[in-house]
Formats: structure tokens, C-alpha cells, sequence
């Protein structure tokens, strides 16, 4: 039995738990050691200097790199425990682009953007988000926090649809906390081998629909394990990937138009993702299934609990090859979507619309 990091690299693609972990060792030859490490590649660190060449010609980070028999936790503390610094350069690599103000470790979906003209007026949907990461722990690696890849995130969202009777127009900003909270792989025993990250992150949020300010605290989890997946994705004849989430979010609505109630709503919710990955029909395609249920465990301030469900299916085509390495994704999808999103403030409506996607990750 693999670690469970190389299941949570499945389950989650280039989101997953395991690739956090290696993104976020600032060394190169460590971090490529790492990634060999989720494709059961043994890593073959640079050849001895030659006679008579000095010592200093080979890089001292190959000395530190890990053998292929080296856990994943074992690469990911392998950090240097003096970083070189962080500057601007590695600030705009931290950067990232996806449809929601989430972590890597969370999974995240490319931002999306459609447009159509009716009877002369212009109509959009977007849904897009720019994300900053720290791609290292800025904890101790000594410290539970740093070996479980625990860092900052930032985020700036718009989710706006004019193409549906019921428009959404919000925006959002987002700053938390994300990181493995536990895994078990074949060394501990368990029947399901799981294994959870979570993220903790507080929003403001600007409706402009129905003019509320709020403010939003939530704490979300995912569960993965090798029980969650088959195949791997863009090889063989095909992947599939299962991810189910679950939360808890407080909003507190601040101000709203004249004559609205404005108070608290406290609510649970569970999200379940599957992923297929027909690589016998093409490399190039990838099926989704989300659907997503929300119910108001509380309210206050003369507000009516809420109990929605949220789906969508979609079709997408990679502009891109699965293989490359450039971190611009781009991609069209067929969407079909309905019910109203209470996490993201959308209403209920149903839709489908051929997209443009993004991911930059």
C-alpha cells in the first residue's frame, strides 16, 4: 500500500494534498525528488564530481536529496530550516487562479467565463478568483503545523451571472489557514485508510444583488483515501476520483437594503465531487458530478432557515496537454447547472452554458 500522500495526489489531480506538500520544499532537487516520489519513480541524484573538480561544482542540495524509499512527510521536512527568503519573485509564483477563494490542498476548478448577446443587450458570467499561497510553511518543520504543510492563504472573488433571470452579483474577499490535520497509510492500521486537510478562513462579503454586506467565518474539511479512487488520470483506460467535503459557516449579515432583515445564519453542509478521466476516448477529456447540500442549523434576527441542494455536471475539453508543465491551464466545458448555491450567495436558478476555463496554478 502506497502512503496515503501519493492517494491524495490521485484523488485530487494537481490539487491534491501530496503535491501541496512537495510545491512547498523551496529546494529543487528535494522538491523533484518529492514529485518522483507520488509516481513511483526512484529519484537518481546528479553523478559524483569528476577527478580533479572541485567539491563546490556540485550543487550541495543533491546531497540532501531523499531516495525513492523516503516517506513523503520525510520529503516534505527535508526543507531547509533556513529559507533563502521571500521575495518578489516567489510571490508571483505563489499566485494562482481558480473559480473560488479555496486553498490547493481543497481542490480547486478553474475559474470560469461565458458570454452571450440577446435582443442587443451583452450578458456575462463569471466566477473567478485570485488566489496567494505560501508555497512553503512558514511554521517550524519541527512544529505540527509545519510538518502538516500548515500555511496562510489570501483570496479576491467575483461570482457574477447576468445570463439567468435571477442574477448574482458577489464579491469576496478571503484570508485563512489550511494544512493536513491527519493521514493514515499501510504503517497504521485502519479500514479505511483516511486521511483529512481542512481549511479555516474568514470572508467579507458584498452582495450587490441584494445589496448585504457579511461577513462569513468557515471551517471546511475533505476527506481522501485509496478507497476514493481507481486509475490515474490521462493514462491507461481512464481514472475516476471521489472527494467528499463537509463544513460548517457562520454569516453574519451586517447591513442590508432598507426594510430586509439582516442577523445570523449558522449552517452544515456536504459536498460530494467525482472526477472521470475517459483516457480510452481521449487524454483530453475529464467529466465532473458536484452536488452540494446546505441546511441552517440557526438563524436570528427574523430570518428563515435555508435548506438547498446544488448540483452540477459538466463536460470539459484540455486546451492544453495533460503532460505539460506550464502552469496556464486553459479549457471549454458544457455545463448544466442547478439549484441555489448558499455558500456562494447564488440564488436558485438552472443553466447550461459553454464556458471558457482557467486555471493557473
Amino acid at each position: 500500500m502506497k502512503p496515503l500522500l501519493t492517494a491524495l495526489l490521485a484523488t485530487l489531480g494537481s490539487s491534491a494534498l501530496a503535491a501541496q506538500q512537495c510545491n512547498r520544499i523551496p529546494d529543487d532537487t528535494q522538491r523533484l525528488a518529492c514529485y518522483d516520489e507520488l509516481n513511483g519513480k526512484v529519484f537518481a541524484p546528479a553523478p559524483a564530481p569528476a577527478a580533479g573538480v572541485p567539491a563546490t561544482a556540485v550543487p550541495a542540495s543533491n546531497t540532501a536529496a531523499t531516495s525513492s524509499s523516503t516517506s513523503i512527510g520525510t520529503a516534505a521536512a527535508a526543507t531547509s530550516s533556513e529559507p533563502a527568503g521571500y521575495g518578489w519573485g516567489r510571490f508571483i509564483k505563489d499566485l494562482k487562479i481558480a473559480d473560488e477563494s479555496t486553498p490547493k490542498g481543497m481542490g480547486q476548478d478553474p475559474a470560469t467565463f461565458a458570454a452571450a448577446r440577446r435582443d442587443g443587450q451583452e450578458y456575462a458570467s463569471v466566477k473567478a478568483a485570485l488566489i496567494w499561497e505560501m508555497s512553503e510553511s512558514p511554521f517550524p518543520r519541527d512544529q505540527w503545523f509545519g510538518s502538516r504543510g500548515w500555511g496562510p492563504w489570501v483570496g479576491l472573488s467575483i461570482n457574477r451571472n447576468t445570463l439567468v433571470a435571477k442574477r448574482t452579483d458577489t464579491r469576496e474577499a478571503n484570508v485563512g489557514l489550511s494544512g493536513i490535520v491527519f493521514s493514515i497509510n499501510g504503517e497504521k492500521p485502519s479500514f479505511l485508510e483516511l486521511g483529512m486537510a481542512t481549511r479555516i478562513s474568514a470572508t467579507y462579503r458584498e452582495n450587490k444583488v441584494e445589496g448585504t454586506h457579511s461577513n462569513l467565518f468557515r471551517v471546511e474539511s475533505i476527506l481522501t483515501s485509496d478507497r476514493f479512487r481507481g486509475g490515474l488520470p490521462y493514462t491507461g483506460p481512464g481514472a475516476w476520483f471521489f472527494a467528499p467535503k463537509f463544513g460548517w459557516q457562520r454569516e453574519d449579515i451586517q447591513r442590508a437594503k432598507a426594510g430586509a432583515p439582516s442577523g445570523e445564519y449558522t449552517s452544515a453542509y456536504a459536498i460530494a465531487k467525482l472526477e472521470v478521466y475517459p483516457a480510452k476516448w481521449s487524454e483530453r477529456l475529464r467529466m465532473t458530478a458536484m452536488a452540494q447540500r446546505a441546511h441552517d442549523l440557526s438563524t436570528d434576527g427574523g430570518l428563515a432557515k435555508r435548506r438547498e441542494t446544488f448540483a452540477k455536471l459538466g463536460l470539459e475539453y484540455l486546451l492544453y496537454s495533460p503532460s505539460s508543465t506550464d502552469p496556464v491551464q486553459p479549457s471549454l466545458a458544457l455545463e448544466r447547472t442547478t439549484g441555489a448555491d448558499l455558500l456562494n450567495g447564488a440564488p436558485k436558478f438552472g443553466q447550461t452554458q459553454l464556458v471558457f476555463k482557467l486555471k493557473v496554478n
